[in-house]
């Protein structure tokens, strides 16, 4: 369910809320006025379903709700797991700070350009410090680089819904498997 799935519960339950409180409102109003009580028991059947599907569909919104709150823990889980991991494959790696730096902007999609700029170093400075990283790491280009990190993030566990078998390379809990070298680059 997405935000505005949420939103339609919302305003669907007010609106049925709303009809049944004015359902109610015309009840005391008609008893007062001694109305029939055919009259009474219409105008009752419209304030209960109203209330029904009221309920039903402020179940269903809390539902939503909780489960949009858990995806959101659940990726901030997953993207500190995936912090974790970057931060670890650097150290074993034994990237300098300012290697790290420009890892991570390589990660970000940043040109050579761009990351000079952002760091205050001329973009030769920033190539060497690139290909430094590329070489520390095992890798040849910033696509393996990437390649690199984009596995772990597409596939940290085997998903049980997945029918296709698939070996993992890595968890995010900031330990890599002994399996793992940084050449085994999955290809589809």
């Amino acid at each position: 369910m997405n935000v505005k799935s949420t939103t339609v519960y919302a305003w669907l339950t007010v609106m049925l809320f709303g009809v049944a409180t004015l359902g109610m409102a015309d009840i005391f109003m008609d008893l007062h006025a001694h109305m029939s009580i055919l009259h009474v028991v219409v105008e009752l059947g419209i304030v209960v379903f109203s209330l029904v599907p009221a309920f039903y569909m402020l179940r269903r919104w809390r539902v939503v709700t909780l489960k949009a709150r858990h995806a959101q823990q659940h990726l901030q889980e997953y993207l500190h797991g995936l912090g974790k991991s970057i931060e670890y494959s650097f150290s074993q790696w034994g990237l300098t700070e300012a290697e790290k730096k420009t890892a991570l902007y390589i990660l970000k999609g940043l040109s050579h350009r761009e990351i000079a700029e952002r760091c205050h170093r001329s973009e030769g400075t920033v190539r060497q410090h690139a290909v430094s990283v590329y070489r520390k790491a095992g890798l040849t280009s910033r696509a393996e680089f990437s390649a690199h990190f984009l596995q772990r993030l597409l596939s940290p566990q085997p998903n049980p819904d997945f029918e296709e078998s698939a070996e993992p390379e890595a968890t995010f809990s900031g330990e890599v498997s002994q399996e793992h070298h940084p050449r085994r680059i999955a290809t589809g």
